[in-house]
């Protein structure tokens, strides 16, 4: 049974119902209970789908509210569905399903033909207007998604590593501490500020494992700068560079904390 449909979806379906009629209406005109209608559709379909015909331009899956308030499956069949269906009756039940059906198709084209009066053109204005409204919300959200989901820039990766650097030497006292001059301790430092930032930001692989900062989405960029600039080291890293620096009598960086 078909589910919501989209705007557009929908539109579609309204223009087609337009030009069809449903398989209840059909079943009616021809004295036939609707379910073995629906069984003769479906194989209908499969024959027309396996010779590569193609069934949309004579049965389209839909669905009816019965006397009970429920939803149940029927088909919209078409002029050329009802064409099929009657060179599948004989006698007199052929003959007077095709009378039927030719004017029941006459009397929905003379029903769109007809012009319309003022409440029901602005109906359809108001109809139009909401569903393009419905449309362009749709695609800015789809714009917004792209431009925020997606990973950041060259530039932009560039400037968050400058902002870990700016922050890591800081931490180590300055770049002329004996911490900065440590290779070791510089990297340890930088390391720490990145896998905080990619704990912090969800940063992970399908796997869980971390995967390049560059990979931070771009609508997390300006608070990532942000969570750079609040960074503190840990006891460890704190007891490191101070016993680093303290070597020379330095005092700066973490030991002033």
């Amino acid at each position: 049974m078909p589910g919501a449909s989209a705007p557009g979806e929908r539109s579609n379906m309204e223009n087609l119902e337009q030009k069809a009629i449903t398989s209840v209406e059909v079943a009616d005109m021809v004295g036939k209970d609707h379910n073995k209608l629906l069984r003769d559709v479906r194989e209908y379909i499969t024959q027309l789908d396996a010779s590569k015909i193609g069934h949309t331009d004579f049965f389209t899956e839909s669905e009816y509210t019965d006397k009970a308030n429920r939803k149940k499956p029927c088909y919209l069949v078409t002029k050329k569905g009802c064409e099929f269906i009657a060179h599948k009756l004989t006698g007199v039940k052929g003959t007077e399903f095709t009378a039927k059906y030719i004017n029941r198709f006459h009397e929905m084209e003379e029903t769109i033909q007809r012009p319309r009066t003022a409440l029901e053109q602005i109906a359809l204005l108001a109809q139009g207007t909401v569903e393009l409204e419905q449309k362009v919300d749709s695609v800015e959200q789809k714009v917004y998604s792209i431009e925020n989901d997606m990973p950041l820039f060259g530039a932009e990766s560039d400037e968050l590593s400058a902002h870990v650097k700016r922050k890591g030497v800081e931490m180590l006292g300055g770049k002329k501490s004996e911490a900065y001059k440590d290779k070791k301790v510089r990297q340890m430092v930088y390391r720490d500020i990145y896998s905080q930032l990619k704990r912090e930001f969800g940063i992970y692989d399908d796997d869980g494992k971390t995967k390049s900062y560059k990979a931070l989405k771009r609508k997390d960029l300006a608070d990532a700068h942000e969570f750079i600039d609040c960074y503190t080291l840990s006891a460890y890293l704190q007891e490191i560079i101070c016993d680093c620096n303290a070597q020379i009598g330095m005092d700066g960086g973490a030991c002033a904390v």
